[in-house]
């Protein structure tokens, strides 16, 4: 701070720097319907790279409305079925949903979550007509 042409000098304080994870979402794969001919089954991809602090969980979430959020009562949060580390470090996970009604649009996009809030990938929608 400068006062009356002066340098003042205050108290360092503990400051934390907070990088957030980069979060993508892929479109969803084998959308098909089940063998029995009664529900629909698709794969949904997600990736993230991590940040700091670091993530503690990984998912999805879905409904009949685009942008989807974790904490949309419309909305259905799912964790990963599986995820990799691949060697550029990007985690990539997916979930496969089952018993899905026919002819809708679901919407669909990954998310994760850590100490400081949740972040999202894109918005991706699939049929199952």
């Amino acid at each position: 701070v400068i006062q009356d042409g002066n340098v003042l000098y205050g108290n360092v304080k503990n400051a934390k720097t907070y990088l957030e994870p980069i979060v993508a979402t892929g479109p969803a794969i084998n959308v098909n319907l089940s063998s029995n001919g009664l529900y629909w089954q698709a794969t949904m991809q997600g990736a993230f790279y991590d940040g700091e602090p670091g993530v503690t969980e990984a998912g999805f979430v879905y409904g009949f409305y685009d942008n989807p959020t974790v904490n949309n009562y419309n909305c259905t949060k799912v964790k990963y079925d599986s995820i990799n580390k691949e060697s550029n470090g990007a985690y990539k996970f997916t979930k496969t949903l089952t018993n899905l009604n026919g002819y809708k649009t679901y919407y669909f996009r990954a998310y994760v979550s850590n100490s400081v809030g949740v972040t999202y990938g894109e918005t991706y929608s699939f049929d199952t007509y």
